[in-house]
């Protein structure tokens, strides 16, 4: 398209333009009413006297001509696009805007339409809702699982059927300590528990109450000197009459198997898979031992010609057994551990000790043993064979409790004379002296329960920390001779003629 002072005119390429009769073409007046609303011009002709015939063709002209122009028009806007370094995009919500006579490009992406916009968002809204109920399933498991792992002493059969009978049913529910046991000797080694359930052995009966103080199971015994042996990780009780032959298998709720030894009894213990033993005087040697299948066959004995045993204790499995004997050589006290395996004829480990008298030993675990004396503590690793030694250093020990449910075992020293100053070790299960608090107190009974120790001194329950802070003091009533913990705040009390429930 050139241009000559106001005037516009278009060259057609492909085709020569009709001349007139002069030979002279008509020129093409420009005004706004020639442009339609693209900017593309209308060109009419000039003269309206022209031949009908000449009218005709100028109109194809000027169809042409407006093509043409639309088509230069439009190659002259790409070109500018190109040179500006502006990219056209497909589909744009806002290209470009005006402002102070510049153009100012926008980034514009390419329109999706709205029913997939809509549908994207609800996936990813649908997406992200599964994902935020399966975090939450499985924080609300771990949760869970804690809380039972946690509170596992509560869940067990027992607990749940008295809190049924007695709390949903409301079967006696009125509380029932303090229980009597007026006529009955109940000594501190038979007073015990088995999950919440409170067990004692006395003189005229074996018993088992639960935390409502209700009797649960009751069975008459007449065994002078009874003693309670109990199954680790297990409802399963042995009482024998210490120096006589009698001996009785329970359960929580009814007697499994009475019978009697053949000789005196002289110390017991039951496995939990129903295994028991009993160690006996013998004629021609110190002590004996029989060991029982659950149907109350033999399945195994041993002679000690050289030591008195003093206790017994079975693994879970019941398939070992380890026991402490005492003895004298030139004037001196010795004591000796035995650990004997069903299957073999010797020892498995055999080891004497000087200038300590031993009196207890139980199995921690399958492969640790722990062994309490008068001066000194050892834990016995089954691994190794070695016995890893804490010494009293002078002082006296007052109590202790073996704790089968977490596997450790607690003593009570005392840095005086006369029993008071007492001093609390924890020990793990491989021997480790874990905690040590340092009382003024008399203890006189222990008992521990998770990470709680309670003692009792004076009457008074004393509750602590295995990090010796210390949480409560409770009035135990007069004359008290044991405390049991049941929970970590909860505990039994062995008077002289009741049995009583304290909060601590």
């Amino acid at each position: 398209m050139k241009q000559k002072g106001r005037r516009f005119y278009v060259e057609e390429p492909t085709k020569k333009a009709k001349k007139t009769k002069n030979n002279i073409q008509a020129p093409v007046e420009l005004s706004e009413s020639n442009f339609d609303e693209s900017g593309v011009e209308e060109v009419f002709p000039n003269s309206l006297s022209q031949k009908k015939s000449t009218e005709k063709s100028d109109f194809k002209r000027e169809q042409r001509m407006k093509q043409q122009v639309s088509k230069k028009l439009e190659k002259s806007r790409k070109k500018a696009l190109k040179d500006s370094k502006i990219h056209e995009p497909d589909t744009f919500e806002s290209s470009e805007k005006v402002e102070n006579n510049k153009v100012i490009e926008f980034k514009a992406d390419k329109k999706k339409s709205n029913s997939s916009s809509f549908g994207d968002f609800m996936n990813k809204l649908q997406y992200n809702k599964k994902t935020i109920v399966l975090c939450a399933v499985i924080i609300l498991v771990l949760l869970l699982s804690v809380l039972i792992f946690s509170n596992r002493d509560r869940l067990s059969f027992s607990s749940i059927k008295n809190w049924v009978e007695y709390g949903v049913l409301n079967k006696n529910s009125e509380e029932a300590f303090p229980v009597s046991t007026d006529g009955d000797v109940i000594n501190n080694g038979n007073f015990s528990r088995i999950d919440r359930n409170l067990v004692y052995a006395s003189d005229t009966k074996f018993a088992v109450l639960n935390n409502y103080g209700r009797t649960v199971y009751s069975n008459p015994q007449a065994y002078s000197s009874p003693v309670l042996a109990q199954a680790a990780d297990s409802d399963l009780s042995l009482v024998y009459n210490l120096g006589g032959t009698g001996f009785s298998i329970y359960n929580l709720d009814s007697t499994i198997f009475t019978s009697e030894a053949q000789d005196n009894i002289v110390v017991a213990d039951i496995a939990k898979n129903g295994t028991y033993a009993l160690v006996t005087e013998k004629d021609g040697y110190l002590s004996k031992l029989y060991v029982y299948s659950d149907t109350n066959k033999q399945i195994y004995a041993y002679s000690f010609a050289d030591y008195y045993i003093t206790s017994v204790s079975l693994d879970n499995k019941g398939e070992s057994a380890v026991l402490t004997g005492v003895s004298a050589h030139d004037g001196n006290q010795i004591s000796a551990v035995y650990v004997l395996s069903f299957t073999k004829e010797e020892p498995v480990v055999f080891k004497e000790f000087e200038n300590n008298i031993l009196y207890y030993a139980d199995h921690l675990s399958n492969n640790n043993i722990c062994i309490i004396g008068e001066s000194a503590t050892y834990t016995l690793n089954m691994l190794t064979k070695t016995f890893k030694e804490t010494l009293y250093d002078g002082k006296t020990l007052t109590a202790f409790d073996v704790n089968t449910d977490t596997n450790t075992y607690a003593l009570s020293l005392s840095r005086s004379g006369d029993g008071r100053k007492c001093d609390i070790l924890v020990f793990t299960t491989a021997g480790k002296l874990r905690d040590t608090i340092s009382t003024e107190l008399m203890i006189t009974s222990l008992s521990t329960y998770k990470n709680r120790v309670a003692v009792l001194s004076d009457g008074t329950v004393y509750l602590y920390t295995k990090d010796g802070a210390e949480l409560s003091k409770t009035n135990a009533g007069l004359a008290s001779g044991a405390v049991v913990l049941y929970s970590t705040t909860d505990a039994y009390i062995l008077g002289v003629s009741e049995i009583r429930r304290i909060d601590l």
